[in-house]
C-alpha cells in the first residue's frame, strides 16, 4: 500500500482493492475518478463506464476525508478517533452505495481509496494530481460541480486546479 504524504495529506486509510498494485498491466489502463457524495460524481462514473471503459481497465475511486477541525484540531472540537471512524464509515457507505455497485454491475476491476487530508481546493487538487501520476492513470474523470460563479471565484475549483496542474489527461463531466 502506498503511504505517500503530500498535498496536505496526513495519512492514508486502508484501501479496499480488487488488485494490489498501482501500475496497470501492459495493455490495460487505470482510470482515476475522484468522488464525493454529489450527484455529479455519480453521473461522471456512469458516463465513464459507458464511454471510456475498455476491457481490462481498472477504475480507482478516490475520496478525501477532511482533517480540518478548526485552528486547534481536536482541542476545542472534541475531535477523536470515534469521529474519524464515523467519517470513514460514512465515506465507505456512500461510495459502496453510489459507485461500487455500478462498477460491479459493469464487471470492471476497481479499487476504492479513502484518505485523510486537507480539503481546500489546492490540497485536494494536488492530491488528485499526485494520485493520477502514482497510478500511471490513462485518464482522470472529474465531475464539474454546479457551484455558482462567485463561489468558484472566491474559493476556486478543484477541477480547474487539476486541469491546470495534472500531468495526466483530465476529462470533465458537466452535468
Amino acid at each position: 500500500m502506498s503511504q505517500q504524504a503530500s498535498g496536505g495529506i496526513e495519512g492514508i486509510s486502508p484501501r479496499i482493492s480488487r488488485r494490489s498494485t498501482d501500475v496497470p498491466r501492459p495493455g490495460h489502463r487505470s482510470i482515476l475518478v475522484p468522488v464525493d457524495d454529489a450527484e455529479e460524481c455519480e453521473q461522471a462514473v456512469q458516463w465513464a463506464l459507458k464511454h471510456v471503459k475498455k476491457p481490462g481497465d481498472r477504475f480507482c475511486l478516490f475520496h478525501i476525508i477532511s482533517t480540518s477541525q478548526g485552528a486547534y484540531s481536536g482541542v476545542f472540537t472534541g475531535h477523536n478517533k470515534h469521529q474519524e471512524q464515523l467519517q470513514q464509515d460514512h465515506a465507505q457507505s456512500f461510495i459502496n452505495e453510489r459507485f461500487v455497485s455500478k462498477l460491479q454491475a459493469a464487471e470492471v476491476e476497481y479499487e476504492v481509496e479513502i484518505i485523510r487530508g486537507r480539503t481546500d481546493t489546492e490540497s485536494v487538487g494536488e492530491a488528485v494530481c499526485n494520485r493520477a501520476v502514482d497510478l500511471c492513470a490513462a485518464l482522470v474523470v472529474m465531475a464539474a460541480h454546479n457551484r455558482g460563479t462567485m463561489v468558484r471565484f472566491i474559493i476556486g475549483s478543484t477541477t480547474q486546479y487539476c486541469i491546470e496542474h495534472c500531468q495526466k489527461t483530465v476529462m470533465v463531466m458537466h452535468g
